[in-house]
């Protein structure tokens, strides 16, 4: 019982004297001049470290402490005089939290046109929004459109004019080499391109050949226009004629060095082999192509020739007889006009070597059957026959050598 009462004895005694020592240190302190901090402003989410206070003012709260919502908020802080004779002073000091600043507009990229696009389809950062977004876009660079961004802490913006640049959709690739086969009168309207493809010319007339160009120009609407741009074209010969037939056989009167280079043939055709020799004799066949403008040429067909020797006067009555239906001058030129009136008469009849030969100024004895008055040595060494002949006519030449 005794010892409870020394305790709180001593526990009285403790307490007057932190109380005299309060006293005594508060006794003469006289208040400071100061001057409460005012206008203080933090953005949300920043700490009482981003709010700077005046010289002897301190924060009496962690500075890691947020500064709290959006609005006026209050955080104590004590001034500290510079004398020991002055108190220290605490105040509720307010701080103005001011939202985030609204981000800069966006600048979305250039879209490409197409049918139906509005500004749902044009995607923006997040927090932001078209003020209509059913609005319908056309092709057209720098248009602009409101918008408005709203996210908490932030400072909302309504109405932003964003800049929206709508690109017309890019020229299809150049079609295709075209190509086609040759026929009269063919043209590049006769050339069908893909759809909004026309040709710059459609009445050009087209001849075989490949990777012919031509230009041609792409329209249409919301796309991009391609002008001049060059088409290629490849136009093919045609197939040769079915069943051509080998010319008639050609029948010539023999010379030395005689070669398939000095007998012509009928129109379209050629010699496969121009350098070959020809001899005397009857139905030789050598090997001739046939070639219609703009067609393929045909495979090789034989043609039938017959070299005769002229020195012979059988051979030549044989000759003309059975093959002469027209005829027509190479030669002396002192004689052409005697030959042109010689084709006139005879080039429809068939003529006996006698008929020629009176046509030619010969007289006929008509008693033997033999040439009156023709020296035929003169005849058989300074007139030779040549003979090209088809299915049409026959040509012969005289040609006079001296």
């Amino acid at each position: 019982m005794k010892k409870k009462i020394l305790t709180l004895f001593v526990m009285v005694v403790m307490a007057v004297t932190v109380f005299f020592v309060i006293a005594a240190c508060d006794e003469g302190l006289t208040t400071p001049n100061y001057t409460v901090p005012a206008g203080l402003s933090a953005r949300y989410g920043q700490t009482l470290r981003s709010v700077t206070l005046p010289n002897r003012w301190e924060w009496d709260e962690d500075l890691s402490t947020p500064v709290g919502a959006i609005g006026e908020r209050g955080h104590y802080a004590t001034f500290t005089p510079r004398s020991q004779y002055q108190y220290s002073v605490t105040r509720l000091l307010t701080i103005t939290v001011h939202p985030f600043s609204t981000p800069a507009r966006p600048t979305p990229s250039a879209v490409t046109f197409r049918e139906g696009l509005s500004l749902a389809d044009i995607e923006l950062p997040e927090f932001w929004a078209w003020t209509d977004p059913d609005t319908m876009l056309n092709i057209g660079t720098n248009q602009t459109f409101p918008a408005n961004f709203e996210r908490e802490s932030f400072q909302s913006a309504t109405n932003v004019q964003i800049t929206l640049t709508i690109n017309p959709i890019p020229t299809p690739a150049t079609p295709a080499t075209q190509a086609v086969n040759w026929r009269e009168g063919l043209s590049l309207s006769d050339i069908e391109l893909p759809d909004f493809w026309r040709w710059v010319n459609s009445d050009t007339l087209l001849n075989i050949g490949a990777n012919q160009r031509f230009p041609a120009n792409f329209v249409r609407a919301n796309h991009q226009s391609a002008t001049n741009v060059q088409i290629s074209v490849t136009v093919n010969p045609i197939e040769a004629p079915a069943g051509i037939a080998a010319p008639s056989a050609i029948i010539v009167a023999w010379k030395e060095d005689l070669t398939l280079f000095d007998v012509s043939l009928p129109e379209n055709w050629a010699w496969a082999d121009s350098s070959t020799e020809i001899v005397v004799g009857t139905n030789q066949t050598f090997p001739a192509i046939y070639t219609r403008p703009n067609h393929l040429p045909t495979d090789e067909i034989q043609v039938i020739v017959t070299a005769v020797d002229v020195t012979s006067a059988i051979g030549i009555d044989v000759f003309i007889k059975d093959f002469f239906v027209g005829i027509a001058y190479f030669g002396n030129d002192s004689i052409a006009g005697e030959m042109h009136h010689f084709y006139d008469v005879c080039k429809n009849d068939i003529l006996e070597l006698s008929n020629i030969l009176e046509l030619l100024g010969f007289e006929m004895d008509n008693n033997d059957g033999d040439y009156g008055e023709i020296d035929r040595d003169f005849y058989l060494n300074n007139l030779w026959v040549w003979i090209i002949y088809d299915d049409e006519e026959v040509w012969i030449s005289f040609i006079y050598d001296n």
